[in-house]
């Protein structure tokens, strides 16, 4: 089984456009920086793809993520469900773990525990929200 993490990212936030790269603490991380940190620490994954749309105005998000020699896929602007489907096609995943780029307080024993549960055949529904 290839598990992959699938973190979706763009830049048109209405609220605070640019969150995602937006610096975050005193080393001047921001929000998909702290998130990959903590991915990359998961011990069951086997790849991470930050899932971006096909945009100009997301080009500076795929220049960071590429910088820190993580794979990148462009999609659908308007569909989330199928960027996500899309970049899991792309990348051969079996399984794939959704993780939005504005959420920078996610763990890898959250990450680990939630691909364990699912693993051995957890009945109930896995929220990396909750």
């Amino acid at each position: 089984m290839k598990i992959g993490v699938v973190v979706a990212a763009r830049l048109d936030s209405t609220r605070l456009p640019g969150k995602v790269l937006t610096p975050l603490d005193h080393r001047g991380n921001c929000s998909i920086d702290l998130i990959l940190n903590a991915v990359k620490q998961s011990q069951i994954r086997d790849n991470i793809v930050i899932a971006t749309t096909n945009r100009p105005l997301d080009e500076p998000i795929e220049n960071h993520v590429r910088a820190l020699g993580v794979s990148i896929f462009k999609g659908a602007t308007n569909d989330l469900v199928q960027r996500h489907y899309q970049a899991g096609i792309y990348f051969g995943f079996d399984w794939q773990i959704r993780i939005t780029a504005d959420c920078p307080l996610i763990t890898p024993a959250l990450i680990d525990g939630c691909l364990h549960q699912f693993k051995v055949g957890c009945d109930e529904t896995i929220d990396l929200y909750t």
